[in-house]
Parts: C-alpha cells; structure tokens; sequence
C-alpha cells in the first residue's frame, strides 16, 4: 500500500476548514459546578460541517481535496458525503486528511461503524509505517464528531465512558440519597425527543 504525503496544513482551504471546525463547536456542560471551574467538553455540530462542506456546489470541499490531493488520485466528494464526514474531520484534525483515500472503500471504517476502540484494530484500517499510534491518535479526537442523537424511546440509556453528549446547559434541582435531579438543555442539532416547534422556542429537556 502507498502511504499518503503528509498533510499540507499550510494550505488556506486546510486552514480555514480547522478553523471553522473550532469556531463551530459546541460543550457538553459535565459538571457545572465544580471548585475548580465548569467542566466542559468540545464537539462539533455535523450538520453544520456538511452544510460548510456542500456550501456553493462543494466548493470549499473541492478545495480541501485539491489541496490533500494536488495529482487528483481519484478522490471526488462523494468519497466524503454524505457517508464519511466524521471519519474526514478525525482525519483532518490529526494531520492525516490523505488517508481518507482508504478510509473510503470499507464500510468497516465510515461514520456509520463508530466508534472505534484502540485497543482493538478496526477491520481494515491502513497501517501507517511511519505513525504507530495513528489509530490512538484517531481514536482520541473522534469523539468530538461521534455525539449521538437523543431519540424516542429514551429508556435505560448506556453510553460509553468516553462519548460526549451533546448536553450544552446543566443545573442542579436537588439531590437525595446518590442520585442527583438535573435540568439540562439538548444541543437542538442531536435532540429529537422534542418537537421542532419545542426547539425553536428553546425548551428545555
């Protein structure tokens, strides 16, 4: 296997795309109250990605492939929409765009198959001779693009340790025994256990 050249972070449609990725993300409020200060995560709104990426025809995506790929190598946008947009952020993120140019042909390594543990090698996942922790590497930013959707039932939910969810307010009501009552606001992007006209009112739940 050809191994990808190093990513050019110089490049502006690079540039601008990391940058955008910071400017949009949102936190999850863990715990808001702590001695030391809030306790936040940061995560990023994928709708609001695929919306930057299909902008003006693909336009800003054709670039960030130009830019990954200035010899073409048959890398189109589809190779990134609707299927693969969280695998590229993680990618792009850890210097590592290029490789979505494999991450492309196994359904074992699209959106749809995170997360991805680093103790266990995803089926197919390219062996990067230079980088022995490129599977840690990803793993540890995935997250940030792996925000679940709340969605009816939401009954006896079990999320892993890692995951952030997408809880962007939090406050306490009381506690009893070991159990805490809180009020929290959804991010409206992954909260589909209200109505839409819940939303645009700013309910809460």
């Amino acid at each position: 296997m050809e191994e990808p050249p190093p990513q050019p972070d110089y490049e502006p449609a690079i540039q601008s795309f990391l940058s955008f990725l910071d400017r949009v993300s949102s936190f999850e409020v863990v715990n808001p109250d702590p001695p030391e200060g809030p306790i936040r995560l940061g995560f990023v709104p994928l709708d609001k990605v695929k919306a930057y990426l299909q902008d003006n025809g693909q336009e800003k995506l054709n670039q960030i492939i130009a830019a990954l790929f200035p010899r073409g190598d048959g890398i189109y946008p589809n190779d990134v929409l609707p299927d693969n947009i969280a695998v590229f952020c993680t990618l792009l993120k850890i210097s590592k765009g290029a490789w979505i140019k494999y991450f492309r042909h196994h359904r074992s390594l699209r959106d749809a198959a995170l997360h991805f543990d680093p103790a266990s090698q995803p089926l197919n996942w390219p062996e990067d001779t230079g980088d022995p922790e490129f599977l840690k590497k990803f793993c540890e930013q995935q997250w940030k693009f792996c925000v679940p959707v709340m969605r009816q039932p939401f009954v006896d939910q079990h999320f892993p340790k890692d995951l952030i969810l997408p809880i962007i307010y939090k406050t306490a009501l009381g506690s009893g025994g070991s159990a805490t009552l809180w009020k929290i606001k959804l991010h409206p992007d992954y909260n589909n256990l209200i109505t839409e006209e819940e939303k645009a009112v700013g309910s809460f739940s």
